[in-house]
């Protein structure tokens, strides 16, 4: 630990990391050019091999709010930023990636509005940027309602409120329980899905960060480690999720789907007892959705048409995002 945390910090910004020392420092940056200034800045190097600790203390010798925490062993990002809420002083926290960009008036825009909000507004949250390959992408998308007060409906449907979106009342987080340690992904929606049973949310609908897509994001993992994670959301809330038909069925809907991706996988690795297993999955958890149905039947009798299709329909959206690009 560098240094001593100060004594009246109002946010804490918690930023947990690993083995990204080449891409650190624009989002150190990005905080430490905010126009609000009244912060403490919690890094968790969740064990890094890299030279993340170097580069992290050239920042905390230069401004004292900065914190360098390094853990004993890798805990995960929810792990991380657990230790990070702990250590937290201030009234309310912040949380940031290291492939985050904040524009400098973020912080500024959420501190005046949450503090104006009653206590029962929990969080407030704001719009940001996607960066994917070329494409530039405004979160939230325009379909979604509602965005705020009362949201936890509209949460069940799919997350919307990224980790470093949010400016949390640190009573609320207490409240509500930390992050999932057991969840290795999408920890951040089973976060704001509690949060939401018992806060309201307030919305900031402007980007006020950049999100860089990054190849080697936590959340990129999917397969086998997708769908646990989602029967593991669905159960643990299957009680809120029952609620509303259309809602369940939304749920399983994503279920079936991660089925059915890693069933294609399968096949296009002729791994055909694996294939059907997944595809009969995605059937059952989503029995409305054809192509499940058609796909997996296909493959009941020939897995080499099926993967034909598989690489057809690939090389259509190849084609039709050249077409989008050049035009």
């Amino acid at each position: 630990m560098s240094g001593e945390f100060p004594k009246s910090s109002l946010v804490s910004i918690i930023l947990p990391t690993y083995n990204r020392a080449h891409i650190i420092s624009r989002s150190i940056i990005s905080i430490l050019n905010q126009t609000y200034k009244d912060f403490e800045l919690i890094i968790l190097d969740d064990c890094s091999t890299d030279n993340t600790r170097e580069v992290i203390e050239n920042y905390s010798k230069m401004d004292d709010r900065v914190k360098y925490i390094r853990n004993n062993k890798n805990l995960g990002p929810s792990g991380a930023r657990n230790v990070g809420i702990k250590l937290a002083i201030g009234e309310f926290i912040a949380f940031q990636d290291d492939d985050v960009e904040w524009y400098p008036y973020k912080l500024e825009k959420q501190v005046n509005l949450l503090q104006m909000l009653p206590k029962n507004f929990g969080v407030v949250y704001s719009g940001f940027y996607k960066i994917i390959g070329k494409e530039k992408i405004y979160i939230p998308e325009h379909y979604i309602y509602p965005k705020e007060g009362s949201i936890h409906n509209s949460l069940l449907k799919g997350n919307f409120v990224d980790t470093p979106s949010i400016l949390a009342r640190k009573s609320a987080l207490l409240d509500v329980g930390f992050f999932d340690e057991k969840l290795p992904m999408l920890e951040d929606w089973e976060l704001v899905i509690r949060l939401s049973k018992k806060y309201l949310f307030k919305l900031i609908d402007e980007p006020l960060y950049i999100s860089y897509d990054s190849p080697n994001s936590v959340n990129k993992q999917g397969g086998v480690t997708l769908i646990n994670t989602l029967e593991y959301i669905i159960n643990k809330h299957i009680s809120d999720f029952s609620k509303n038909k259309k809602i369940l069925r939304n749920a399983y809907h994503k279920l079936g789907n991660a089925y059915y991706e890693l069933g294609k996988v399968c096949i296009l690795n002729s791994k055909k007892r694996l294939s059907l297993k997944y595809l009969f999955f995605a059937v059952k958890n989503d029995p409305f959705r054809p192509k499940f149905l058609i796909i997996f039947t296909i493959s009941l009798f020939t897995m080499s048409f099926t993967k034909q299709l598989i690489y057809l329909k690939r090389r259509l959206i190849r084609n039709h995002k050249k077409l989008r690009d050049s035009g």
